[in-house]
């Protein structure tokens, strides 16, 4: 396994595809009201993946302890790890978590959380190309490989629902 050689544009990586994960989110649940189905999915998709490579580098990065603190939150009615590495923090579903979980020592404190507000600070000005290219190289971890459908239908047509130019 490989470490990172820099732990802070591994965070800003992160926080970029988390960003996008949740506008792929708010995307998804619009073009699904307006009817168009096919870019629904797409965005949900896209959604899944981007949070699946997310889960992937923070157990690979709590793998080499790099985190300053690990804490459990209770978000409407969900548990998630939430991981604090530096300045940053992330939260991961504790049910998505494969692989050996944190041990309770390790867990600095819990709480329940009402109106999760998703934070509208930006920390970061990189591209989401740029923070997917990153972790790529970095790690090795595409998020195609995370695409639970390659393609989407769109009419008499079908569409690659990931990045190409990760292919």
């Amino acid at each position: 396994m490989k470490q990172p050689s820099d732990i802070e544009k591994t965070c800003e990586s992160l926080h970029k595809i988390n960003k996008h994960a949740k506008k792929y989110a708010e995307l998804a649940d619009e073009n699904y009201r307006r009817g168009k189905k096919a870019t629904a999915r797409l965005n949900s998709i896209k959604k899944k993946a981007l949070y699946s490579l997310k889960t992937k580098v923070l157990k690979r990065l709590y793998d080499f302890e790099y985190h300053d603190r690990i804490e459990l939150h209770d978000i409407n009615g969900r548990e998630y790890y939430c991981f604090n590495i530096e300045q940053w923090s992330f939260h991961a579903p504790v049910d998505d978590w494969s692989g050996s979980h944190p041990a309770k020592r390790e867990i600095s404190c819990s709480k329940s959380i009402e109106n999760f507000s998703k934070g509208t600070e930006s920390h970061t000005d990189m591209s989401l190309k740029a923070a997917l290219l990153y972790l790529n190289n970095e790690f090795g971890f595409n998020p195609n490989e995370y695409l639970e459908e390659e393609n989407v239908s769109y009419g008499h047509r079908s569409y690659f629902a990931g990045w190409d130019y990760l292919n």
